[in-house]
């Protein structure tokens, strides 16, 4: 009869985000696990630290979303460039067909910029909403009710640091991607 240590419940997540990692970005994209292990854990400790009564979760306020949505679109656009240069990783932005590239450009452009925007919001309103409808059941039936709220918050938490690593890894993916027949660098 063995006791869930500690180290072991660590290792445990470590272990399942590398797999997890790895089924998107392969094994040989690893060099970008420090950067998405770091979003995921950082906005998982954030989120669960809301779930303590009278802390607010630091993820509803802008100016913490705000600054990873930041660093998340300036690195994996440094990633594309580093891998394409920045001629090549431009192009990309043009699409598939040349005489469509006067429209497709200013739209994929446009479209990149998007994400921080909705790297920053879409956690922003989910957790905010999640722990407004957290503090008033808690507040309406303090006793059993919570449990089962709180169980769910968790898992909302959870929810809401896996989507924003799930689209880094893909911004990365899709940055770095090589087109069929292009020679790498």
């Amino acid at each position: 009869d063995k006791a869930i240590s500690t180290a072991g419940v660590v290792d445990f997540l470590v272990e399942s985000f590398v797999g997890f990692q790895d089924s998107i970005l392969g094994k040989e994209n690893r060099k970008y696990l420090p950067l998405t292990a770091t979003v995921f854990f950082y906005y998982l400790a954030l989120n669960l630290f809301g779930l303590i009564p009278g802390v607010p979760a630091a993820t509803t306020s802008v100016w913490t979303t705000l600054p990873v949505a930041l660093m998340i679109f300036i690195v994996f656009n440094y990633y594309g460039i580093k891998e394409h240069g920045v001629v090549n990783y431009l192009k990309h932005f043009a699409g598939p067909v040349w005489w469509m590239a006067w429209l497709m450009f200013p739209l994929e452009i446009f479209g990149a910029f998007l994400r921080i925007l909705t790297l920053n919001l879409r956690l922003y309103w989910n957790i905010s909403a999640d722990h407004q409808v957290l503090g008033a059941f808690t507040e309406l039936v303090p006793l059993f009710v919570p449990v089962v709220f709180y169980i769910l918050g968790t898992f909302v938490c959870f929810m809401q640091a896996f989507i924003p690593t799930i689209l880094t890894m893909i911004y990365i993916m899709l940055a770095t991607q090589h087109e069929e027949g292009e020679e790498r660098h």
